[in-house]
């Protein structure tokens, strides 16, 4: 995890598309990146210059990502959390089998994302035993869903610094921001 220019990381702040798609992208290690990001971006808000515009010609060609059907992806726009589910679902195998945990997913869209992100313990509901599908995933829930996604102990970051002056410790998120900012594969 890369923070802002001012040495912040907003944890609390939305995530946006365009982060979401940078953020996954920078996690793949093989070499068939090489072969997408040769590729135009298919969205008309997506040009060849922007700073996430390869990872969203690989992911949207890899069939990770998609776009609205007006065919704009919407790098600006925050991205909820039922697209960061199913963003993780159609990148790792899916197991989406069992019962719903969560009150308030029923027949949403991404219901069989959210079951595979949940029986893959990347995701966590509320204790109101809901998932809030359609609200916003906040920049430190994405860091702690990717590293509970790629198995990352945050536990073997304990002493490592805190790179960010906006995140206190005691915070639920704070290994998971200092895993994730030592870390940068």
């Amino acid at each position: 995890m890369v923070g802002y220019p001012d040495g912040t990381v907003r944890p609390n702040a939305d995530i946006t598309r365009a982060e979401t798609a940078l953020l996954v992208y920078t996690l793949i290690m093989n070499e068939d990146k090489a072969t997408y990001i040769e590729y135009a971006s298919q969205f008309s808000d997506v040009s060849p210059g922007r700073w996430y515009a390869k990872a969203v010609a690989y992911l949207t060609a890899a069939k990770i990502i998609k776009g609205f059907p007006d065919g704009t992806f919407g790098g600006g726009k925050a991205i909820t959390r039922a697209e960061f589910a199913a963003v993780l679902s159609r990148f790792w195998p899916a197991s989406p089998d069992g019962d719903m945990p969560f009150k308030d997913v029923g027949s949403h869209w991404a219901r069989n994302d959210i079951l595979n992100a949940y029986n893959n313990k990347w995701v966590n509901g509320y204790t109101d035993s809901t998932f809030k599908p359609d609200s916003n995933v906040t920049r430190a829930e994405a860091i702690a869903m990717l590293n509970r996604v790629i198995a990352r102990d945050i536990s073997k970051y304990e002493g490592y610094p805190m790179k960010f002056s906006d995140v206190p410790s005691g915070k639920w998120y704070y290994m998971d921001i200092v895993a994730a900012s030592n870390d940068l594969r």
